[in-house]
């Protein structure tokens, strides 16, 4: 198929509003993340570094971590002129459309939502805009690497006030760190998994029950909720390659293998 013929097509699915995107999704790596207004960069983000470029942003812009990853309200942006979100992606194959090779560089423009769902370094798997090129869709896959330093259970109750307010309240049920293993023993053994038994009487016992892994990104630690199955399966001090949803990337979904490339 040639490139007329090829864009024609996109264009077709696009106005048909076809659910499944034609053609098999692009891979790559994100290499750099940048929020741009009229007169340049505000917010530069890389693996070593986030730079706020904007003096009037500078308490606003959030700086998470300092290196590799930050999320952007539309309230921070309130006031500004329009802006673009840009993440720079190194190929692991080549682009069907814009002749883009293996190991090649390309900036795309993307929106908001997935600007934030992104960090550095992430490996993903994407589709590009017909319209506003080069763009990037809505990553279908984004995967990640990181050692595994923490993990806990918290039971969460919530309670009606007598002015009519939810009060939360939560409890951690357990957590296991490098220093050991803390239980309370009312409700959990000191074990570093949680069968199936075991929950279903902590969900009984509680409103819901949540699980959590903190994992460290080249010494940037970043909080994530997870199921009870990857939770068994997570190993303190162990580097794990996993996959990742939610607006912000925060949930991690499974573990996956990671190939020799890296993608």
């Amino acid at each position: 198929m040639n490139r007329r013929s090829l864009l024609g097509a996109l264009a077709l699915a696009s106005s048909a509003g076809c659910v499944e995107h034609p053609l098999p999704p692009l891979r790559g790596v994100v290499t750099r993340k940048r929020v741009v207004g009229p007169s340049g960069a505000l917010l530069v983000v890389t693996q070593d570094d986030i730079s706020v470029r904007n003096p009037r942003l500078a308490d606003d812009l959030p700086r998470e971590g300092e290196r590799g990853n930050a999320s952007v309200t539309g309230k921070q942006l309130e006031g500004l002129p329009e802006v673009e979100f840009r993440v720079r992606i190194r190929h692991g194959n080549r682009s069907y459309v814009d002749g883009i090779e293996a190991d090649e560089t390309e900036v795309y423009r993307t929106n908001r939502s997935a600007f934030n769902r992104l960090m550095v370094a992430d490996r993903i798997e994407f589709q590009i805009g017909v319209v506003n090129r080069p763009s990037l869709l809505t990553p279908s896959r984004v995967v990640r690497t990181g050692r595994i330093e923490r993990k806990w259970v918290v039971g969460v109750r919530e309670k009606e006030t007598d002015r009519g307010r939810k009060r939360t309240k939560r409890y951690e049920l357990l957590n296991v760190s490098e220093d050991g293993i803390e239980a309370n023993r009312s409700v959990l053994d000191a074990d570093r998994t949680v069968g199936t038994n075991v929950d279903a009487k902590l969900r009984e016992r509680f409103d819901s029950v949540d699980y959590h892994l903190v994992v460290a990104h080249d010494g940037r630690r970043r909080v994530y909720r997870t199921e009870r199955r990857q939770f068994n399966r997570a190993r303190v001090d162990r580097r794990r390659t996993f996959e990742v949803d939610g607006e912000y990337g925060g949930q991690l979904v499974r573990y996956v293998q990671r190939d020799a490339k890296g993608q």
